[in-house]
């Protein structure tokens, strides 16, 4: 097969983003990948097991 893989692992300095006075919350499944509780659906870009 000879496929290779490499994982990175970085620490970066904590830069918090301005307050909006909003949240979001999401989901994660298979069919999409995220779904907001905007009504935002973002399609599962299928990386992962997929050929």
């Amino acid at each position: 097969m000879n496929e290779w893989y490499a994982v990175y692992t970085c620490e970066v300095p904590v830069q918090p983003l301005p307050e909006t006075g909003s949240s979001v919350g999401v989901d994660v499944g298979t069919r999409y990948f995220t779904i907001t509780s905007d009504g935002e659906f973002v399609h599962n870009p299928g990386i992962w097991g997929t050929r």
